[in-house]
């Protein structure tokens, strides 16, 4: 999330304890609200807050230019706000002096937990200290120069109750019975406590035909894509946003295709190699090598990871027809869930083999391949969408439904094929040659229509993990 406004944003806030079983859902947008605050407001809260610390200390110790922290300070400081400064630890007072950019704290041990809280906000978040305490990364619990976790392996033997819990503008600062101390920002926090990992920097966008057809493609310049790092961005945020992007203006040749793969990540080796090229004069026992019409599909279905984005770039044809095809899958996912939660509920629970196989030619080997997964996974949580895997060419022989169960499993199967065929979830374009298409294959189907003449397809396929790390470290995701 990013550039919120923080304007009409109360400046009075809490931190509180309450029960586990208050969490929420949706705690990510609350704390960016907190930690996008202007800088110069920042700064002049801060330098307010000193002088408050300043001129109070003056009161007690007579030291002009005390910084506030001396104990006679805290205490008349304690005293003018009316606070107990012995009493944060167990009884729910506050722990810090309160300023306009900082949160109260206070604690009820008997819960676990930490909340979060704007004052006007109806949703917060609820962190147990058990998580808190397993995600310090002080120097003793993280290394900083590999990345890593180091284990707490007397975690649970721990008092996981802390000893004082204070908040300003930048995050929390936990000093725990033990004696180790604990700081956290809310940046951080919220991209990484439940479900904090969701909060995309790009909003996914479902989409149909009429949508593709009314808005301009998703397209970067060849040249922009290739030497700008703001290009190379604006493919991977196509990606995350629809599930496709065009290069275009590339060289129309083999090496045109690699140079704009490689830009994104390198290219995954596969049965097929690494870049291929697909023509009907190939003769592979696959309908892609033919003249035929494929259906829209996801590929590599028949792997336990399929390649994460495909790759097509037409060097010639000199015939017609080809018409290139996309269907959202999560368009189709999300379309069903509305028409038939039934249907969407069978399908995301029941695992489908998809098999690919191949005889030894040409000095390749034989190949039998097989795997099984749901049509669509979700994140348990969340709810979001994370993976679409849908081939009526590849699915193979139906080992993994009871008979009893077969009519509803076949009636989701047919309610999700007639979604995906219906002419307003499929956008047809041409593709041309120096026309690029990046298909992120967890999520968009593709598919063509039939075609006469010579037609010379290049592609190739990406790891998901390489270009999601790529989408990750541009900000893209």
């Amino acid at each position: 999330m990013k550039g919120l406004n923080l304007s009409a944003i109360s400046s009075s806030m809490r931190l509180v304890l309450l029960k586990p079983t208050y969490a929420t859902s949706r705690p990510a947008r609350f704390l960016h609200q907190l930690i996008q605050q202007q800088q110069q407001q920042q700064l002049q809260l801060q330098q307010q807050h000193f002088q408050q610390k300043r001129a109070t200390c003056g009161l007690a110790c007579g030291t002009a230019m005390c910084p506030g922290k001396c104990k006679s300070s805290r205490r008349q400081l304690d005293k003018t706000k009316g606070l107990n400064s012995a009493g944060h630890k167990h009884t729910g007072s506050l722990a810090v002096a309160q300023t306009p950019a900082t949160p109260v704290v206070s604690q009820r041990d008997e819960d676990q937990v930490l909340e979060v809280r704007l004052a006007q906000a109806e949703d917060a978040l609820v962190i147990p200290y058990m998580w808190l305490r397993d995600h310090c990364r002080s120097e003793r619990y993280f290394n900083h120069t590999t990345q890593q976790k180091i284990p707490d392996l007397e975690l649970l033997e721990r008092d996981l109750t802390p000893q004082a819990v204070r908040a300003d503008s930048k995050g929390l600062s936990i000093k725990w019975r033990d004696g180790h101390e604990t700081d956290y920002t809310y940046d951080w926090l919220a991209n990484n406590f439940y479900p904090g990992q969701f909060a995309r920097r790009t909003k996914r966008i479902l989409w149909g035909r009429k949508k593709m057809e009314s808005e301009p493609l998703p397209a970067v310049t060849f040249e922009h894509h290739m030497t700008s790092e703001d290009g190379l961005r604006q493919s991977l945020r196509n990606l995350v946003k629809y599930g496709f992007t065009m290069v275009t203006g590339a060289p129309p040749t083999a090496e045109g295709t690699r140079q704009a793969s490689e830009r994104i990540s390198p290219i995954q080796e596969s049965m097929y190699g690494g870049l291929w090229t697909v023509s009907p004069a190939m003769g592979n026992n696959d309908t892609a090598y033919t003249h035929e019409s494929l259906g829209a599909h996801t590929d590599n279905t028949y792997l336990t990871s399929p390649a994460g984005i495909e790759v097509f770039h037409i060097l010639e044809h000199d015939g017609t027809g080809g018409e290139s095809l996309l269907v959202d899958g999560f368009n189709a996912v999300d379309t069903l869930r509305r028409d038939d939660p039934k249907a969407f509920q069978t399908l995301r629970d029941t695992p489908i083999p998809f098999e690919y196989m191949a005889t030894a030619a040409d000095g390749k080997p034989p190949y039998l391949m097989k795997a099984y997964s749901p049509i669509f996974t979700e994140h348990a949580g969340t709810g979001e969408l994370l993976t679409f895997r849908f081939n009526a060419y590849d699915r193979g022989t139906m080992d993994t439904v009871k008979p009893q169960d077969l009519p509803q499993f076949y009636a989701a199967y047919q309610k999700i094929s007639q979604v995906i065929s219906s002419p307003a979830s499929q956008f047809w374009f041409q593709l041309s040659p120096g026309t690029v298409l990046l298909v992120d294959n967890w999520r968009v189907m593709h598919g063509r229509s039939a075609f006469t003449g010579f037609r010379l397809l290049s592609g190739c396929y990406l790891s998901r993990d390489e270009w999601i790390s790529q989408a990750r470290m541009l900000e893209a995701l």
